[in-house]
């Protein structure tokens, strides 16, 4: 299983517009929600779910925050042990998840996260 993450905008029709989709596995859920929760910034959001209907230009930041305990070396021996043992999902992965991210929501500040 996975997220999928959806930049949107609304045209009018039916269906919002798609920007730019993004998709990683559930296994990071564990590392996300340890890094969004050592983080001083807290935005109240601990998962990808909970970025649902927020605009890009808010999620930007809160990529930063979560990528700047990612890459904390403080944090690494944790992170460690909630990297899944089947290998899919690693730290690594994430970081470079996040940092496609942060710039798409960066870019597309004005679009809506959706998340499946």
């Amino acid at each position: 299983m996975s997220y999928d993450i959806d930049l949107t905008i609304d045209t009018g029709d039916e269906s919002p517009h798609v920007v730019e989709e993004f998709n990683i596995t559930y296994n990071v859920a564990g590392m996300l929600e340890y890094a969004a929760a050592a983080s001083p910034y807290n935005l109240g959001w601990l998962s990808f779910r909970d970025l649902y209907n927020q605009k890009a230009g808010q999620v930007s930041a809160w990529c930063g925050f979560i990528l700047r305990e990612l890459r904390d070396p403080d944090n690494a021996a944790e992170l460690k042990k909630l990297e899944p043992e089947n290998g899919w999902g690693t730290r690594s992965e994430l970081i470079g998840f996040l940092e496609r991210l942060e710039y798409a929501t960066k870019r597309h500040s004005k679009t809506i996260i959706k998340v499946y």
